[in-house]
């Protein structure tokens, strides 16, 4: 699931329904800023703030673009085109990575971009392979392992989904066999690359 905001309306919306939220946490001088019902039980909090897009794959595995990250892009672009180096990403942002995904190493996930999961759900049938590095114990000896892993994939398995990643089926169903046989045929005239592993790595300890 893809929710765009490009209309920045999102404070507005939220603002129609205030009693079912928490402000306390805004900063003093947001509009939406009340402290009056702080830490009261039941209430929603506003974890992320002035997101532009959200990509939702599947419970902990997702990606919240925000209004400064499109900022800090841009600054980035206009950098690169000089000829001059981005600053790097400081310790706070790292802190407060607003991407997840089950299973995947920090070091990994700071290196995703939203790109990759916008991509995921609008190309379904695309997974994203990723490497990592860690230190695991066997019979008290310490080891370093390389993992590969499947880090980023649309697939649900509860249902079967069309080519067209919108019409379902439950599993079972009478029209899959005749459905996935159509949609193999247009796989293999098309040689969509179905596993993409992607380059970077980091050390996970």
């Amino acid at each position: 699931m893809v929710i765009d905001d490009p209309e920045n309306t999102f404070y507005a919306d939220m603002s129609k329904i205030s009693s079912w939220y928490d402000f306390s946490n805004l900063k003093p001088d947001h509009v939406l800023y009340n402290n009056e019902r702080i830490l009261e039980p039941g209430l929603w909090k506003i974890v992320v703030q002035n997101p532009v897009e959200v990509a939702a794959i599947s419970s902990k595995v997702y990606s919240v673009l925000t209004a400064e990250d499109v900022k800090e892009s841009c600054e980035h672009q206009r950098l690169n085109a000089k000829g001059e180096h981005p600053p790097n990403e400081s310790h706070r942002k790292k802190r407060d990575l607003m991407k997840k995904g089950k299973g995947i190493g920090r070091g990994v996930l700071e290196k995703l971009q939203h790109d990759h999961y916008v991509r995921t759900i609008r190309e379904y049938i695309r997974i994203y392979q990723v490497k990592m590095q860690g230190i695991r114990q066997q019979k008290s000896q310490l080891s370093r392992v390389e993992m590969r892993k499947i880090g980023l994939h649309a697939l649900d398995t509860k249902r079967y989904i069309c080519m067209d990643g919108i019409n379902t089926f439950a599993l079972g169903h009478y029209k899959i066999p005749q459905i996935r046989a159509k949609e193999k045929a247009l796989m293999d005239m098309s040689g969509v690359a179905v596993l993409e592993e992607l380059t970077f790595d980091e050390a996970v300890l």
